[in-house]
Formats: C-alpha cells, sequence, structure tokens
C-alpha cells in the first residue's frame, strides 16, 4: 500500500509538471503544438476517406479546428489530473475527497492561467480555468463511478 502511494505520488507530481511544461511554451510554439496534431487527424481523415483536400484546404480546416482541439487538450488533461487526485488522495484516507480534489484542480488551473498570463503570446482565461474544472470533475466522477463498482464485486 505504502508502495502505491508514493508510485501515483510521483505520477500526480509528474502530470502536475506535464501541465505546467505545456502552459510555459509561449503563444507561438503553442500554437504549432495544436496544429501539428491537428494537422495529423486531419491527414489521417483525409487518407482514409479518400477526400483528396489540397494544402489550401487542410489549413482552413486546422484553424477552423484550432478552438475546439486546443480546449479539448485542456479538458483532457484535467481529466486525467481529476482522476489521478482523487485516487491519491483515496490511498491516504483522505475524508471529503470528491471536494478537495475538486478544490485542488481547481485551484491549480487558477494558478496556470495566472502563470500564463506572464508567457510571451499568451493569455489568461477564466474559460479555460472553468473547461479544467470541468474535466478534473469528469476525471473525479469517473474514479468514483469505479471505486464504487470495485465494492460491489
Amino acid at each position: 500500500m505504502k508502495n502505491k502511494r508514493i508510485i501515483l505520488l510521483i505520477i500526480v507530481s509528474i502530470w502536475l509538471l506535464t501541465i505546467f511544461v505545456f502552459s510555459n511554451q509561449n503563444g507561438k510554439n503553442s500554437l504549432k503544438l495544436s496544429d501539428s496534431f491537428t494537422s495529423k487527424i486531419v491527414n489521417l481523415y483525409d487518407k482514409i476517406l479518400k477526400k483528396d483536400y489540397t494544402q489550401e484546404e487542410k489549413s482552413e480546416i486546422i484553424k477552423s479546428l484550432r478552438f475546439v482541439v486546443r480546449k479539448t487538450a485542456h479538458f483532457t488533461a484535467y481529466l486525467i489530473l481529476g482522476l489521478l487526485i482523487s485516487k491519491l488522495l483515496k490511498y491516504y484516507n483522505v475524508k471529503h475527497i470528491i471536494i478537495i480534489s475538486i478544490l485542488s484542480c481547481l485551484l491549480f488551473a487558477s494558478l496556470d492561467e495566472i502563470h500564463q498570463y506572464f508567457i510571451k503570446e499568451r493569455t489568461s482565461k477564466v474559460l479555460d480555468v472553468i473547461i479544467d474544472t470541468s474535466g478534473s470533475i469528469t476525471g473525479i466522477t469517473l474514479n468514483y463511478i469505479i471505486e464504487k463498482k470495485k465494492k460491489i464485486k
């Protein structure tokens, strides 16, 4: 049990650091990463469905998907964080796991957005804190459901 706690604490720390590193990218690098990911999806879609998009069409599709891809990345990163933090708190027998998990993720999301305010070509948005917190609540809920199913078995 003690080993699981330590391993999970390390995993949570690595995940927090990962989020911080992504947030620490300047605006151009962050946009380049998002567009690169989106480009791979568009190219795969194009290849599977044989759409034969021109490079210009692909660029337009990438631009049109940029917002959704970036916000989905926020949501997913914090979904994982919520799941990990709630699991970690369970191993440490913390009371009110759900509330403390939500508040922890909300605090980190807020601090992360404040941090982004100071990064070149980045912005700090309340909408991102809301998306991040929604993602973490989803992860916390998933962990709760998984734990309940374990108890039933």
